[in-house]
């Protein structure tokens, strides 16, 4: 996403942003209680912060301050003005959304990723740097994991999603250890579009008999925990493969663009979800013909969206 990208584009990175948000954006159109749903679910918010921890720089910010402001900048401060414009949007239209919900439960929409992608970054910052090497490093973060899950299996919740923060910090720090193993030159002599496959449709094959998914907005991974968290694993490794792939300029593009805006997408696309099914749905009868029509209104926004915000409102963004 758009979040914690530097200012030196990866473009494999960006590619992966993009299919992932559009996948996201599917995603919650669909639910989670269809099998495109359940095998989205399954990966999608993994994705992104492994993602994240891809672009995680511990030589960039040697002291913590600069550190500790970029992200207030770039995450923390987007994620309350996007809170507010959404809770002022959904009060004046199918008032969906409250302050009362902001302010006793959480963050509107999808911006629950943003709030826990800040908390998880702080938190690896101090892991990363007092972990004395690599080994130290990977057992503190399966410790977290192991504490994400112990939440999970004691039904133990606390506003803002803040339980979730344990396992996301164990994604984004295998996301930061994969820059050893993974680029696109480790895998080019590979048979890219095989594995690609094998790595996507297996687990899917796999969430399809079981019915089951995570949700990490609710910090919940299935039981058995380690076997979903696998599957996420080599679901993301799939769609990072695909992200090396050579597409056609125009779809390379159009996948680039979502992939750079994907804070903004992020941020908006459930409320225009929410509001598209309070107006527009109630005037088409025919499933099939609204889904599509809502496909094209949402991306439609989505577009407006992106070009004034990225025009008018950086600010909004943290830049």
């Amino acid at each position: 996403m758009q979040l914690i990208t530097p200012k030196k584009r990866i473009e494999y990175i960006d590619i992966a942003k993009g299919i992932g948000m559009i996948l996201v954006v599917i995603g919650h159109c669909i639910n989670d209680k269809t099998f495109p749903g359940t095998w989205i679910y399954s990966f999608h918010m993994p994705l992104f912060f492994v993602l994240s921890g891809l672009c995680f720089s511990d030589k960039k910010y040697p002291t913590f301050l600069p550190f500790l402001w970029k992200k207030v900048r770039t995450l923390l401060l987007p994620c309350f003005y996007f809170s507010l414009l959404i809770t002022i949007l959904s009060t004046l239209t199918y008032g969906g959304f409250t302050f009362t919900n902001l302010i006793f439960e959480g963050f509107p929409g999808a911006l629950w990723f943003v709030f826990i992608l800040f908390l998880a970054e702080i938190a690896y910052y101090f892991i990363q740097k007092n972990s004395k090497t690599n080994i130290y490093l990977i057992i503190s973060l399966f410790f977290s994991l192991i504490i994400g899950i112990i939440l999970n299996r004691i039904n133990f919740n606390l506003p803002y999603c803040i339980c979730s923060t344990f396992i996301a910090i164990f994604y984004y720090g295998l996301g930061h250890l994969s820059k050893m193993i993974f680029s696109p030159a480790t895998i080019a002599k590979t048979n890219k579009i095989l594995l690609s496959f094998l790595l996507l449709c297996i687990p899917g094959i796999i969430v399809l008999t079981t019915n089951h998914t995570l949700n990490l907005r609710k910090n919940y991974i299935p039981t058995p925990e380690i076997l979903y968290v696998l599957l996420s694993l080599l679901e993301t490794l799939g769609l990072l493969i695909i992200s090396t792939f050579k597409f056609k300029r125009y779809i390379r593009n159009i996948i680039l663009y979502i992939g750079n805006n994907t804070l903004i997408i992020l941020s908006l696309h459930i409320f225009f979800i929410q509001f598209s099914a309070q107006y527009i749905k109630p005037l088409l009868s025919n499933f099939i013909i609204y889904k599509i029509f809502e496909q094209i209104f949402i991306w439609l926004l989505i577009y407006i969206s992106i070009e004034i915000i990225n025009k008018k409102l950086e600010w909004l963004l943290g830049k």
